[in-house]
């Protein structure tokens, strides 16, 4: 029998948002729950509600942790390091989320928000919860637990699968053990435990997986089904949700931003001289994929050095975004690109 959950979580950034809006129309798709949340910086709340699928609720990050910030985090990195204090931010946001529902025996969901699901999915069965498995092995990751937890690895085979359930209770007993253990609060215990001199010095996927092996593995087992951690390797981000389902495409693909191929732009923008040069060059001579945000678009025609453009037909390839506060501006910007395509009015 399998176990509903009853939240999934995801955390995100406006990075995140070209893959998230892909993701959360899937995730509802296969992975059946009772509520999907997403957490993100105060600053992007209105563009994630605007963005997501219908049925997400999406929350601001500062009112789900009210006991650290990202602030708080970065004044714990070391010199030259704080640049980093959001990836340590966002795990510590996974752990608290985990813990932010009504019961103990709550089963709920991590799911990464640069990751998209393909296939059904199942995290429980025959009252086990299922962990999908990843290949890396990364040892700051493990130092790091060896002076939280007093633990070693002991499974051949990494938590980290871009996503990661757990019941309320075991994630909650997690905490209890690091503030008994550290006598102090279970995060500053995580931060204190932890080289933030490394690029990546905790996973919070593998440091839970590692504490619940030690006291739940009677209740867990093994989901072999694949996963594909570079998704351009499936499809581009564009096709992939029209990829039909078979036995061979994976459960579930991953868009990861470092893992990314850089490539050199076509061109090369440092010889525009001038705004006039740069936005002919822009538009006019390539035929790369092109995006454009606007914040305080006005009435998108008057005084706009963009307009000829987007008003072109030439140019309807080229998605834009264009952000604009004031009410009476609005409506005449609604009017004037309502039917252009690959547009996005805020």
């Amino acid at each position: 029998m399998n176990e509903p959950i009853k939240k999934v979580t995801s955390v995100a950034s406006i990075k995140d948002i070209g893959t998230w809006i892909r993701a959360s129309k899937q995730i509802p798709k296969f992975i059946a729950a009772d509520r999907y949340e997403v957490i993100v910086p105060a600053r992007y709340v209105r563009i994630f509600e605007v963005l997501s699928s219908p049925g997400w609720i999406v929350l601001d990050e500062n009112e789900l942790a009210k006991e650290f910030s990202i602030e708080y985090v970065r004044n714990k990195m070391p010199q030259g390091k704080e640049a980093r204090a959001g990836w340590y931010f966002q795990q510590l946001l996974k752990i608290h989320a985990l813990m932010n529902s009504d019961f103990d025996d709550d089963l709920v969901l991590i799911w990464d928000a640069d990751t998209i699901p393909l296939k059904p999915l199942i995290f429980s069965h025959d009252e086990r919860v299922l962990y999908f498995t990843g290949t890396e092995y990364h040892r700051p990751y493990f130092n790091a637990i060896s002076r939280l937890l007093k633990l070693d690895k002991s499974v051949n085979f990494s938590f980290i699968a871009q996503c990661f359930p757990a019941y309320v209770g075991w994630v909650k007993e997690f905490t209890r053990h690091l503030e008994e253990t550290h006598q102090k609060r279970w995060f500053d215990a995580i931060l204190d435990c932890t080289d933030l001199g490394e690029i990546s010095g905790f996973s919070e996927y593998e440091t839970l997986g590692t504490f619940f092996v030690h006291r739940y593995i009677e209740k867990m087992a093994i989901n072999h089904a694949r996963w594909e951690r570079f998704g351009e390797q499936i499809a581009p981000i564009g096709d992939i949700l029209n990829l039909p389902i078979s036995d061979d495409l994976p459960m579930y693909v991953s868009y990861e931003s470092w893992s990314k191929r850089i490539e050199q732009p076509k061109v090369i923008f440092k010889h525009a001289k001038t705004e006039a040069d740069f936005l002919d060059y822009f538009f006019n001579h390539t035929n790369e994929p092109r995006s454009i945000i606007q914040v305080g678009a006005n009435d998108g025609e008057m005084c706009d050095p963009i307009f000829r453009y987007l008003a072109s037909a030439n140019n309807a390839g080229v998605s834009a975004i264009l952000i604009e506060p004031v009410e009476f501006y609005f409506e005449k910007l609604k009017k004037l690109h309502s039917k252009r395509p690959n547009t996005l009015l805020i």
